[in-house]
């Protein structure tokens, strides 16, 4: 107890009997072996859980705000158990022989290390890799043996001081700088280093449960390191749809098990989409991200009102159709203008359109369900000559062309062509009626979504709903990423709400505060 102890002595780590020779003994205890025995059997060995180990010179032990033990040893045989830990002994055998030259520097970096640390408290080194890796006699080779003898007593000095040398395995091909200044290190990309050029992936929602910032929206490097030409990160932006994070790129880099901070984000959450189009009820169009504004019909006198909006696939362009089915083309749009039901007597006004996947044409879709086929879109069949019970909101194709489904006010399903039926809310009593669908990339699946943004999935991920973020409005719009693993839904009033991967560059209260037009619809920009 306090400094003194009681002290057994026995010949191995177990099965025979301990032999108290002291008792109440001063502090700190000093057990030595022989100076700097050579022979393993006249080294120490301490008994540990999870294995036993074995040192040079002394073990001491003492109690200094709280019990603890530490091998006392010469700097060159404390060396002999670094180097083999911290640098393959393997390297010395390698190219003729000149891989001695690592192991040199090695050592050489090991005992600069540790001489840095010197006069300090007892003891002045720990032997894990937050100081340096110390396993004893055990690990003492050949190879690193001879390396520590051939650079005996040398140091790397920064002024009259012993320098604190740090290294890593690997430095991409240029030092971090700091102290010492940044420099290129062409030996780092060889064939034999895995970590030259390296790549993690972070789930979605790994970074959102870590920083408790909601869905997340865009992880950015917003400042890099000087010293090295700006190629490490140095602060990491994270951003949710609830807030948003400020970390070190050294603490980020910890927080997800990076090997370096030398890295960019080439995956952000955005599912493939880098921006959207809110459409408003005048036709006007407000883009956000990436997306290109190319023109709308906000300040045109229409026959009848703009109900909804198709982007082109390439993203440089998109359709507006009013609900008599007059088609407005902009972007690369225009020179595919393939026709319209603007001259036409309509049984029921039309609620929608949708692009063909080779975006070479589009359906536009009326409230009876009947359907209207341009360019290379083609009829696979319609509601229009069926009594409905509610009327059809929206349609979305398959990815091949050969089929779409259209769905009612009640979440009622008709698929057609090639389309599948994977379920409906058609018998569920519903608290807001459904106004749209979006199907999955690879028609798996598809989504309802109601009025108070509420989804229904199937056979499809759910990524949550307004009423899951506990948010009251009404949607007007809903379209899924590229990948599937999330989608956007914009609301009546403009804003947005991104699930998923779904990215969230704002809304329309969010560029124009107090706007009082109606927002009535979305669709997404395609890109990376």
């Amino acid at each position: 107890s306090g400094a003194t102890f009681k002290v057994f002595a026995g010949n191995t780590c177990g099965g025979e009997p301990w032999i108290q020779i002291a008792s109440a003994a001063p502090g700190p205890i000093k057990l030595s072996s022989a100076p700097d025995a050579g022979a393993y059997s006249s080294v120490i060995e301490t008994c540990e859980v999870g294995g036993n180990k074995t040192y040079r010179n002394d073990i001491v032990v003492y109690n200094n705000g709280g019990q603890r033990t530490a091998n006392s040893t010469l700097m060159e045989s404390y060396l002999r158990g670094v180097v083999p830990a911290e640098s393959p002994s393997g390297w010395g055998s390698l190219g003729g022989g000149a891989g001695m030259n690592a192991l040199r520097a090695q050592a050489v970096a090991a005992r600069s290390y540790a001489g840095a640390r010197l006069g300090g408290a007892f003891p002045q080194i720990c032997d894990t890799d937050q100081c340096q890796v110390y396993r004893g006699v055990a690990a003492e080779v050949a190879n690193t043996n001879q390396a520590i003898a051939d650079t005996a007593g040398h140091v790397r000095k920064l002024g009259s001081a012993v320098a604190s040398t740090e290294f890593s395995s690997s430095t991409g091909g240029q030092t971090a700088g700091g102290t010492f200044p940044s420099v290129q290190d062409d030996g780092d990309a060889v064939a034999q280093n895995p970590n030259h050029n390296w790549t993690a992936q972070i789930p979605v929602g790994t970074i959102e449960a870590k920083y408790g910032v909601g869905a997340l929206q865009s992880v950015n490097i917003t400042e890099r390191t000087p010293a090295d030409g700006g190629r490490r990160a140095k602060t990491v932006v994270v951003r949710g749809a609830s807030g948003s994070v400020t970390k070190t790129g050294d603490q980020f880099r910890i927080d997800f098990g990076l090997k370096s901070t030398w890295f960019s984000v080439v995956g952000q959450p955005s599912g493939g989409v880098n921006g959207y189009w809110v459409l408003g009820d005048d036709g006007g169009v407000f883009t956000f991200g990436k997306a290109g504004y190319f023109g709308s019909t906000g300040g045109m006198r229409l026959n009848q009102p703009v109900v909804g909006m198709a982007a082109t696939k390439s993203g440089q362009g998109y359709w507006l159709v009013a609900s008599d089915g007059g088609i407005f083309a902009y972007g690369d749009a225009k020179p595919r203008f393939y026709g319209s039901t603007g001259g036409m007597r309509l049984n029921k006004p039309i609620v929608g359109m949708a692009r063909t996947p080779s975006g070479n044409g589009y359906w536009l879709v009326a409230s009876d369900g009947g359907i209207f086929a341009y360019g290379d879109a083609k009829f696979w069949g319609s509601t229009g000559s069926i009594k409905l019970n509610q009327p059809v909101v929206g349609m979305a194709p398959t990815s091949t062309g050969k089929g779409y489904w259209l769905v009612a006010s009640d979440g009622g399903i008709f698929a057609y062509g090639d389309a599948r039926f994977h379920g409906s809310t058609g018998s569920m009593r519903l608290a807001r009626p459904v106004i749209g669908m979006a199907a999955e990339a690879d028609n798996s699946g598809y989504w309802l979504v109601a009025a108070d943004g509420g989804i229904f999935a199937f056979d499809a991920p759910f990524h949550g709903s307004l009423p899951s973020r506990r948010i009251v409005a009404t949607a007007v719009g809903m379209r899924p990423t590229l990948t599937g693993l999330g989608y956007v839904i914009a609301a009546s009033n403009g804003d947005v709400e991104s699930f998923g991967d779904g990215p969230n560059f704002g809304g329309i209260q969010d560029a124009l505060p107090g706007w009082r037009g109606r927002a009535i619809g979305l669709d997404v920009s395609p890109g990376s």
